[in-house]
């Protein structure tokens, strides 16, 4: 039972972070300028805009993953509590990604070429791909 919870929870703490971006300070400029400029900009400039998004968020995604894989297999509560600590603690310091990220998507679906893009879901897959987040997919 306690590895059915740990996967729900990992499960829920990952969808989370992909619903979406360290890099809180990289995404803030990315989604500051996808304010300012975002109305103006073309197909391709929004799918630039998304790959520099995933790849700011990027290692707040490998952190995740990396505490998801130290959970496989424990059988130990009070080592599945540790576990359990380090992902809140993950998730608590990244809490700004997740924000970050739906800020930026409702930016791009509020113009028509970053809808275009925000609702590419083979685009998406191939950024994800490149970023070496194909996990995650």
């Amino acid at each position: 039972m306690k590895k059915v919870l740990l996967a729900l929870a990992v499960m829920v703490m990952s969808l989370g972070f992909v619903s979406c971006k360290n890099s809180g300070a990289d995404l803030k400029s990315i989604v500051e300028k996808a304010k300012t400029e975002g109305s103006k900009w073309t197909v391709d400039e929004w799918k630039t805009a998304f790959k520099d998004a995933v790849m700011a968020v990027k290692p707040a995604y490998e952190k995740m993953a990396s505490v998801a894989k130290k959970a496989e297999g424990i059988t130990d509560a009070s080592e599945l509590a540790k576990v359990m600590e380090e992902m809140q603690q993950v998730q608590k310091d990244n809490a700004d990604v997740d924000k970050l990220m739906k800020e930026f998507e409702e930016i791009a679906k509020a113009t028509e070429n970053g809808k275009a893009v925000a609702d590419d879901e083979e685009f998406g897959k191939q950024v994800m791909k490149e970023a070496g987040l194909e996990s995650l997919i």
